[in-house]
């Protein structure tokens, strides 16, 4: 992990785990606030909309989630999250996405916990989540979802003072959420079920940023990536490939050597060699991230700004040669928007697999 600006680092114990993972220093959300990101992780379905997929017409549609395809393959499969029940429509996004058990504010047992904002502080609430898993019926696959990281970032009064407050009003929260994780950790050591579980920590999205290389279109878009097993390791995967949250739920799949009958065209398996991609959409932009170039399209407009990533990281000065690798770019960013649009239009976005 790096260190935040200054030097610091504010995740001792993600630091010392990183040391035994795999950290894709390279990956990107595939949206801008916390609603966008469980399609995302969960069905391998990106925001590309100006609003979130639950909030808009198509929410209906058929969504292909981790739970319902784990189900059919005799998986328990949950969600807990740290926030009030129907915050940003999580408890009915799990439903779509076929997690069959959900556990939010409303099944937390001690209320006292409660932060006074968004819902339980992320320690009490991750040692409740260890508790709970340790009573799931094996295998079983879970997702978690914690708050203590978000604005207004609160801290326990027994722990304030204990981090550094750094340079933004989020630095101590994650200080927090740190020490929460590694009480969750040493939790699960003692759990039969560690392991033989493979473990991946992403954020939802970014925060203020300011590290002079994330300030800018694509910096707002970079978070951690880390995929950790107890036991297992994994020496052939290229964590320097761009990777991006709709590859989470493809890669899962593919770690369990699950192949389900049909699938989505954005993600591919972390653990599968080749060229990574990212595609996001910015504000009625689209940006797609190959390699260490960059394309930002418009549709309907000509052509699009082409970045050299290894020369120029902030995208200070688009460049003009490289013609055919622009335009290779170009009409893979037309066709997956057009993928998307007729897919959610028709709600016939998956394929059969091959």
């Amino acid at each position: 992990m790096r260190a935040g600006h200054g030097g610091y680092r504010y995740t001792p114990f993600l630091d010392s785990l990183a040391r035994e993972s795999l950290i894709f220093q390279r990956h990107y959300a595939n949206g801008r606030a916390s609603i966008e990101v469980m399609p995302s992780v969960l069905a391998g379905l990106p925001s590309l909309m100006d609003e979130p997929f639950m909030e808009s017409v198509y929410q209906s549609n058929e969504i292909l989630g981790l739970g319902t395809v784990l189900a059919n393959h005799g998986y328990t499969t949950s969600f807990f999250h740290g926030g009030k029940n129907g915050t940003m429509r999580f408890d009915v996004f799990m439903h779509l996405a076929g997690m069959r058990h959900y556990a939010g504010l409303n099944e937390y047992p001690h209320p006292e916990d409660y932060d006074g904002n968004w819902g339980i502080y992320d320690e009490p609430f991750l040692q409740f989540v260890a508790a709970e898993l340790g009573k799931q019926k094996p295998p079983f696959a879970t997702a978690i979802f914690t708050v203590s990281s978000h604005h207004p970032y609160p801290i326990p009064a027994k722990y304030r003072g204990r981090f550094k407050k750094g340079t933004l009003p989020i630095h101590e929260s994650i200080g927090y959420t740190d020490y929460a994780v590694e009480q969750f950790f040493a939790a699960a050591r003692q759990q039969p079920w560690y392991t033989n579980t493979l473990f991946i920590i992403t954020a939802d999205h970014t925060q203020k940023l300011e590290t002079p290389e994330y300030l800018n279109a694509l910096g707002h878009y970079r978070v951690p990536l880390m995929v950790f097993h107890p036991l297992r390791k994994f020496p052939n995967v290229d964590t320097t490939r761009v990777v991006q949250q709709a590859d989470i739920f493809p890669s899962i799949l593919d770690y369990l050597q699950i192949k389900p009958e049909r699938r989505l065209l954005f993600g591919r398996s972390i653990f599968r060699s080749g060229d990574g991609r990212a595609f996001l959409h910015v504000n009625g932009h689209y940006w797609l991230v190959r390699g260490q170039q960059a394309l930002e399209f418009v549709p309907g407009a000509d052509g699009g700004n082409f970045y050299d990533l290894a020369q120029d990281p902030q995208l200070k000065s688009p460049i003009a040669g490289q013609v055919e690798r622009r335009l290779a770019l170009e009409n893979e960013a037309k066709a997956l928007v057009q993928y998307y649009n007729n897919g959610m239009l028709d709600n016939d976005l998956y394929v059969p697999m091959q």
